[in-house]
């Protein structure tokens, strides 16, 4: 059973986190399964998929956050925050990723980089 569901803006590629412990992928509008990514384990507390569809990110409740590109489900980044997402998102052009741990201030990292800026407090 899917926990969580996300499209991409473009409607190309939708994923959604199982309770298997599962990221699985399909092709949009032919609704064929792209690929399964085990996730050995890991309970997904927030997923998003990038503008473009060529981006998944995953984090969960112990601060592990993953990013895999959907045409191969190579990983291509993993980091780690103090606490668990509220939110991802992807910048409009697929390169920056947002994430909102719970009471902590948003960080953007560029995805290829990790590179990191604080952003703000949560209100």
């Amino acid at each position: 059973m899917a926990a969580l569901f996300e499209v991409s803006k473009n409607a190309a590629v939708a994923v959604a986190a199982c309770d298997d412990a599962r990221l699985f992928l399909w092709r949009l509008p032919q609704k064929e399964v792209m690929r399964r990514i085990d996730l050995a384990g890991q309970s997904i507390d927030a997923l998003a998929i990038s503008p473009d569809g060529s981006l998944i990110a995953a984090g969960d409740h112990s601060g592990s956050h993953s990013v895999w590109e959907t045409s191969t489900g190579e990983r291509k980044l993993d980091l780690r925050t103090s606490f668990y997402p509220f939110r991802l998102a992807f910048s409009p052009d697929s390169k920056q990723l947002a994430i909102a741990a719970v009471g902590q201030p948003v960080r953007i990292y560029k995805v290829e980089t990790t590179e990191s800026a604080r952003v703000g407090r949560p209100h």
